[in-house]
């Protein structure tokens, strides 16, 4: 009995030690989680920047070419500035997803670590539910030896 109260203290130190690290990566995960949201809003604004001033230029680029008579020359390098925004653009929009998809694995992680750590709590539960259980037992069966050993002692002095 006391070798199993003794593995259950160690698996009762052993779960509170893994209960403090999952809540630790918990709170890590959601800290970095924060942070790619954050990256995520700064990454929106310039490139909603980005995209307003290519926008622009755009703009500003061809109707400058329709303001002047008709060049061929002028004509094929708006045509491939335009391109290039586009190139522009296209690699903005994949930032974004990338981002996009570093938060939904952070958010993923999130509630991995969060559902690993209530499995944790409710074994670290059942373990302290087990300890005391264990206590209240050794405690009756103390109880029950030293009666015995009462009842013994009290028998050889009536001399039974």
């Amino acid at each position: 009995m006391n070798v199993k109260l003794i593995e259950i203290r160690a698996l009762r130190k052993i779960r509170i030690q893994r209960e403090e690290r999952l809540s630790y990566l918990r709170q890590r995960c959601a800290l970095l989680r924060d942070r790619i949201e954050q990256a995520i809003r700064d990454e929106s604004e310039k490139s909603e920047q980005a995209v307003a001033s290519i926008r622009h230029r755009k703009h500003e680029r061809w109707r400058k070419l329709f303001s002047h008579g008709f060049d061929s020359l002028a004509v094929r390098r708006a045509y491939q500035a335009d391109h290039d925004d586009t190139k522009e653009i296209a690699r903005i929009d994949a930032s974004l997803l990338d981002l996009k998809t570093r938060l939904s694995t952070a958010n993923a992680d999130v509630a991995r670590a969060t559902s690993e750590h209530v499995q944790c709590l409710r074994r670290l539960e059942a373990s302290n539910e087990l300890h005391a259980w264990h206590d209240r037992l050794r405690a009756r069966h103390a109880a029950a030896r030293e009666q015995a050993a009462a009842d013994e002692l009290h028998g050889v002095r009536r001399g039974v």
